[in-house]
């Protein structure tokens, strides 16, 4: 079985073709870390820069919120956080107090965050100036990136039986002193780890080059995110792994699905046009309707892993959904479903599913196919 696994380790990497999908993920990994240095160097003022503590103020005549605003500034420029923290909790509270509209809902987001600080005794560290490499990690984790990831995995994991069905090598495989289930696992296996090595050295590399020239603030930085269906703030490092964790299913259950489809179809190009077009189905099932009870159990609502950890999957599709006279959409709750915690479960599921029958149809391949 290792023998199997390290020969396909070598083989992988001395055809040309398997350096097409690896080829295509690696200019869109780097070439969007290129694209998010550009974008955004010197685009943006923060109030931090010209003496403000980075807090949401409101326009009031009040005299006590005028004179917690000067406080909170103080304490600030002075990095006395403790202080700076109790200040601006009082200073949101006064607010909320004197106006209980719906619009608070950021206000009451920013003193649970602060309230978080306070609480864990965490210094403070503006996240628009100092989080950069943060922030290139949830894009690199949003749709675009992960489906060419995807679409990598489909085009690579689609020809590990299919091409040995082209190139007659499967006789010589199945002559071996091994079992057919000891040589489907070795080449899942076999195929699971060369994607994993690319696509998690690829943008490991990015996003460490971005911490190291951009800044990624500390370990304990409070991250809003959602695991299952409530937001709350999770230390940075935890977060991180959570997004590191999903899109490692995501890659197993591609590895899976694609080796499986390769079993069925003998020609490489065939093969990988029916995963492509599989998932293809799936991801456009699910944009086109995304409330459906079935869009839960649907892998194609997963892509968008940095909207799921933020409990809004919708992506773009938010702007044309309907929504009443406050601009609040109609059917945002229906998704509560689509979560981290269910995505994990239910891809796991599917991969085991789809590892069983790929078993039971290697154990079934014959010799003269």
């Amino acid at each position: 079985m290792f023998s199997i696994i390290a020969f396909y380790f070598k083989t992988f990497f001395k055809s040309l073709r398997n350096w097409i999908p690896i080829l295509l993920l690696s200019f869109g990994i780097i070439g969007y870390c290129i694209f998010f240095n550009k974008n955004v160097q010197g685009n943006i003022v923060f109030e931090s820069e010209v003496g403000h503590a980075p807090i949401q103020r409101v326009t009031s005549g009040d005299d006590k919120l005028t004179n917690l605003e000067s406080e909170i500034d103080t304490y600030y420029s002075d990095e006395n956080w403790k202080a700076f923290y109790e200040k601006t909790i009082e200073y949101y509270k006064s607010i909320l107090e004197n106006n209980s509209n719906s619009t608070n809902k950021d206000l009451v987001t920013d003193m649970e965050k602060f309230q978080y600080l306070l609480e864990n005794n965490l210094p403070f560290i503006d996240e628009f100036n100092h989080n950069d490499g943060l922030l290139f990690l949830k894009n690199l984790m949003m749709e675009p990136i992960v489906l060419l990831i995807v679409i990598t995995i489909i085009i690579s994991s689609s020809q590990v039986f299919s091409s040995e069905m082209e190139n007659k090598t499967y006789k010589l495989l199945y002559t071996q002193p091994i079992s057919k289930t000891k040589i489907f696992f070795s080449k899942l296996i076999s195929n699971i780890l060369v994607n994993f090595f690319i696509v998690i050295a690829l943008m490991l590399v990015c996003f460490i080059y971005q911490c190291i020239t951009k800044g990624m603030g500390y370990t304990e930085f409070p991250v809003k995110a959602s695991i299952s269906n409530e937001l709350m703030y999770l230390p940075l490092i935890k977060y991180v792994l959570y997004e590191f964790i999903l899109l490692i299913i995501l890659i197993i259950f591609s590895c899976s699905i694609g080796t499986l489809i390769s079993l069925l179809i003998n020609n490489s190009a065939a093969a990988i046009c029916v995963s492509t077009v599989f998932y293809g189905l799936l991801y456009i099932l699910f944009k086109n309707s995304p409330t459906a009870m079935i869009q839960k159990y649907n892998p194609g609502a997963y892509f968008d892993i940095n909207r799921i950890l933020s409990l809004a999957p919708l992506s773009g599709l938010k702007a044309i959904l309907p929504s009443n006279s406050q601009g609040e959409s109609l059917i945002e709750g229906a998704l509560t479903n689509i979560t981290f915690l269910n995505g994990i479960i239910i891809l796991s599921v599917m991969i085991i599913i789809f590892i069983t029958i790929g078993i039971f149809l290697s154990n079934r391949k014959r010799m003269d196919n």
